[in-house]
C-alpha cells in the first residue's frame, strides 16, 4: 500500500478517470483503463497482487472539494447481472455518499484542550 501512496496512484486508471473529471456514476475498469491495461506496469506490480482481477468505481464529484470514489474489487470479472444490481444501487449509493461527505464537512471540530496557567506552589 505504501508504494501506492506513493506515487504508483498516478497511474490507477480511476485516479486518472477522477482527474478527467468524469461525471458521477458507477464505472467498471474496462471503461477506464487504457488498452493493453492488464500488461502495464501498474498491473503487473500493483493491480494483480491487491485488487485481483476487476474493479468497478461509483465515483462523486464535489465541486470545488475534489473527488470521493467507493472501490469495489473482485477476484473475477463481474457479470452482466452484477453490474445491472450495482447500477440499480448507485442510486442510492452515490446521494449517500454525498450525504455523508457534506456532514463530514459540517461537523464541528472537536475543541481543542485548553491549557491551564501552571499554578505557583506558594501563595
Amino acid at each position: 500500500m505504501l508504494t501506492y501512496l506513493n506515487g504508483l496512484y498516478l497511474l490507477d486508471p480511476f485516479f486518472q478517470a477522477c482527474r478527467e473529471g468524469y461525471p458521477s456514476g458507477l464505472y467498471r475498469l474496462e471503461e477506464v483503463a487504457p488498452d493493453h491495461f492488464r500488461q502495464s506496469e501498474y498491473f503487473l506490480s500493483y493491480f494483480h497482487d491487491n485488487v485481483l482481477e476487476d474493479e468497478v468505481q461509483l465515483i462523486l464529484q464535489l465541486p470545488e472539494a475534489g473527488t470521493l470514489s467507493l472501490s469495489l474489487g473482485s477476484q473475477r470479472v463481474f457479470s452482466h447481472d452484477e453490474i445491472g444490481l450495482l447500477t440499480t444501487f448507485s442510486a442510492w449509493v452515490l446521494p449517500l455518499m454525498e450525504q455523508h461527505w457534506q456532514h463530514s464537512q459540517a461537523r464541528p471540530q472537536a475543541p481543542r484542550p485548553r491549557k491551564w496557567p501552571a499554578r505557583s506552589a506558594t501563595p
